[in-house]
């Protein structure tokens, strides 16, 4: 696919500022929820997310090393399997994990409003995710 003005570098500087923006988010998310949790055990919503950050953080240390798209070595093509079709799967999965979130915590905590304040950001997140993803796929973005 042919890279038009639109989606050149501005889509790029986009997209390594907004990632990079949920990445810390997320990682302060994670902070957060192990110091609450100090010495208890992780179920299903905390072992996710500790694996989400995981595979997370391997996609942004590929974005950091990546190497050069020419020539096109099989590191490269691994690079691109792995960051392009493996980082929006990880990001769709992190956004629902934070909405999930969200609503064990509001359901464990209910006299607490910061859940549900954080609930609501999580959960138009994961709209507006959705939307610029369809977005790109409808207009033909590099995926």
């Amino acid at each position: 696919k042919k890279r038009g003005p639109v989606w050149g570098p501005r889509l790029f500087k986009a997209h390594r500022a907004l990632q990079s923006l949920g990445f810390l988010i997320a990682l302060v998310g994670l902070v957060y929820g192990l110091s609450e949790l100090a010495g208890e055990e992780l179920e299903g919503h905390g072992t996710i997310g500790i694996l989400i950050m995981v595979v997370a953080a391997g996609l942004m240390l590929s974005g950091i090393l990546k190497p050069k798209p020419e020539p096109k070595t099989k590191v490269r093509v691994a690079f691109e399997i792995f960051h392009k079709k493996i980082g929006p799967t990880i990001a769709f999965m992190g956004v629902f994990n934070c909405v999930a979130g969200g609503y064990l915590a509001r359901d464990q905590e209910s006299d607490l409003n910061a859940f549900t304040s954080f609930l609501i950001p999580s959960a138009v997140s994961a709209v507006l995710f959705l939307v610029a993803f369809l977005f790109g796929k409808c207009t033909g973005a590099p995926p």
